[in-house]
């Protein structure tokens, strides 16, 4: 009989390397890839030997920042050991803000971090010659909380039904979710912000806190919701001194934080922000000019925009489910309403380009706009129509979002 573990038979499979961390403690492992059990359930940096790069790490870049939050915090609730700081952790920097020393997503992750330089060499985006202009009255825009209060004289209030309310609720509510995946964004952010080879500090301690938060341990809520909040009154205190993209990533970052955490503060400082936005222009002059403007000024007004009409969207469910009334909001009804899913999601700038001259072809007339969702003597006319579904047939869930919203608010 020829001994199975003999070690001259060639058949017999190699025997599977316990993970580093196992083997220190000389605990069993599991094998489990990417991240074995023990680690996974100890929160550990979980690590195999490999024979041609010396170690794989199971985590990924943001989860990676994540690991480094909770060794950050000095507590007993994870696993009953009192996590260490670590010298690369989102921390707090003892005047209750957040920071993150590196902002780098992909750190710790060699090769992720080469193919993130590799394309955002690729892309070749330059953010400093934006040509946007402000065509939405910012003050307007900062006091919108106020109409609630003291509505002006020509508004009605809208009647927001408990399904709108709630659909608009589940939509918002996935939106922290989407960061749970691995350079995968939220319909408010563009994915060249984060393709980029060094993060924007706001959404890089975005992607790790909403980890925490979506992974917290039970126990660990009242931490995990104090690190969050002042990181929101980091974001606050700073909004002054940001330029156009540190503000759009602030602005972005702020709402994922408030769609759990919300209150009337929240509301009032969303606002302020996107006031804040509009003021550095929500649209590029060419775009005015019905000619193509450039990649970067197009992204940066279209994730203005999407961050803006998101706000609105969340502040009339909070409103609605508060029973506070909700007007129309007649500063946002010249802004151009989402656009193309093919423009949004464009990986490269020919492709992009391409793109929108095709864009341009199909809209001689001009991109539709806000207003035209809203009710009016062309809602339902054969042009309105019209428009409307030559928009519907390549826009993307978010575009679709508020076109269901204003459907239900206005007809269509």
């Amino acid at each position: 009989m020829s001994p199975a573990g003999s070690k001259g038979n060639k058949n017999t499979p190699a025997r599977k390397k316990a993970c580093r961390q196992c083997t220190k403690a000389k605990a069993r492992c599991g094998h489990e890839r990417p991240r074995c059990s023990r680690c996974q359930s100890r929160n550990l940096d979980c690590q195999y030997t490999t024979s041609t790069s010396g170690c794989y790490s199971s985590m990924s870049p943001a989860n990676q920042t994540n690991h480094d939050i909770f060794h950050g915090i000095s507590t007993s609730q994870f696993g009953g050991q009192t996590p260490q700081p670590s010298r690369s952790s989102v921390s707090d920097r003892g005047d209750g803000s957040v920071t993150s020393p590196t902002h780098q997503l992909g750190s710790s992750n060699l090769v992720q971090t080469d193919t993130r330089s590799q394309l955002s060499d690729r892309l070749n985006l330059d953010f400093s010659h934006l040509d946007l202009v402000s065509i939405a009255d910012s003050t307007q825009i900062r006091n919108r909380w106020l109409e609630s209060f003291f509505p002006s004289d020509n508004q009605i209030p809208k009647t927001f039904l408990p399904y709108t309310v709630q659909f608009l609720s589940c939509v918002l509510a996935s939106y922290p979710k989407y960061m749970l995946r691995d350079v995968c964004v939220p319909p408010i952010i563009h994915t060249v912000q984060v393709n980029t080879r060094e993060l924007p500090l706001a959404l890089a301690n975005c992607y790790s806190l909403v980890r925490m938060w979506e992974t917290r341990a039970i126990g660990s809520e009242a931490i995990v919701t104090s690190t969050v909040q002042r990181e929101m009154e980091r974001l606050i205190e700073e909004r002054e001194s940001y330029g156009q993209m540190e503000l759009l990533a602030a602005s972005q970052a702020y709402l994922i934080y408030g769609i759990p955490l919300v209150d009337s503060s929240t509301i009032v400082h969303l606002q302020e922000f996107s006031s804040r936005l509009a003021l550095g222009g929500l649209i590029s002059a060419a775009e005015l000019m019905h000619t193509r403007p450039s990649w970067e000024s197009w992204i940066v007004a279209s994730a203005k925009r999407r961050v803006i009409f998101a706000s609105y969207l969340f502040n009339n469910v909070f409103n609605s489910t508060n029973q506070v009334p909700v007007y129309l909001a007649e500063e946002l009804g010249d802004l151009p309403v989402p656009g193309n899913k093919l423009l949004w999601e464009a990986k490269d700038r020919v492709t992009w380009e391409k793109e929108y001259d095709r864009h341009l072809s199909l809209w001689e007339d001009g991109d539709l706009r806000t207003f035209e969702l809203w009710r009016s003597p062309e809602t339902g006319s054969p042009n309105r129509r019209k428009r409307i579904h030559q928009w519907l047939r390549s826009v993307d869930e978010f575009g679709m979002m508020l076109f269901a919203t204003c459907a239900h608010l206005h007809g269509c």
